[in-house]
């Protein structure tokens, strides 16, 4: 092809260099373009909040009043949140049944193991229609020593917060207001779970993060 040939004499050769110039500044644009949008991406997500496998955290109205509804201890206490102010807490709806529940107990065996000392309390709440003994038992075979043994065989306590699934994990601040909640599994030990959770530590213990 001669270097002069082309429509009204436009050099075609030329034309086609500076269009593959153009193309490899398009591509690097895009590029650059996709890594921003990774970043801002990531960050928001981060900043929007916490998801779980198929669900996303759900913040409460902040008018809204938190029961103080009764549970019991592994001893068969009765107990409620209002025990606990001063704590974050993390209430933990599950059943030895449910497999999705069984899922989260390694994570939040972890979290709780990690943060107990900065102000977090994981309180596992037990559905099984028993006397809570084989929820007992199979925390003590998989080792998950740092769960608790509470129950809530009538589902009263998840009658009071809207409970329809399993399982279900409810957060609260230090005064006993509830932040919210999540239905579904989750990864309760991850660095969202945490950034999520640790706005709501004792200010005091926040710097031990």
């Amino acid at each position: 092809m001669s270097a002069t040939s082309g429509f009204n004499g436009i050099n075609i050769t030329t034309c086609a260099v500076n269009q593959s110039q153009i193309t490899r500044r398009v591509a690097v644009s895009l590029l650059v373009s996709l890594l921003l949008m990774m970043v801002i991406y990531s960050s928001q997500a981060l900043s929007q909040g916490f998801t779980g496998h198929s669900q996303p955290f759900v913040y409460t109205d902040n008018k809204s009043i938190t029961p103080d509804t009764a549970f019991m201890d592994k001893d068969g206490n009765v107990q409620r949140l209002s025990d606990y102010r001063g704590k974050v807490v993390l209430v933990n709806l599950w059943a030895t049944w449910c497999s999705a529940c069984l899922y989260e107990m390694p994570e939040l065996n972890a979290l709780q193991q990690e943060w107990g000392s900065k102000g977090l309390k994981v309180l596992t709440l037990n559905q099984d229609l028993n006397d809570g003994k084989a929820a007992l038992q199979f925390l003590h075979s998989r080792g998950y020593s740092q769960l608790t043994g509470h129950l809530d065989p009538n589902y009263l306590f998840g009658q009071a917060f809207g409970q329809k699934l399993l399982p279900m994990t409810l957060l609260f601040d230090t005064t006993g207001r509830q932040i919210g909640h999540l239905v579904g599994v989750a990864e309760w030990n991850s660095t969202k779970a945490k950034h999520l959770i640790g706005k709501y530590l004792p200010t005091d213990l926040q710097s031990q993060k």
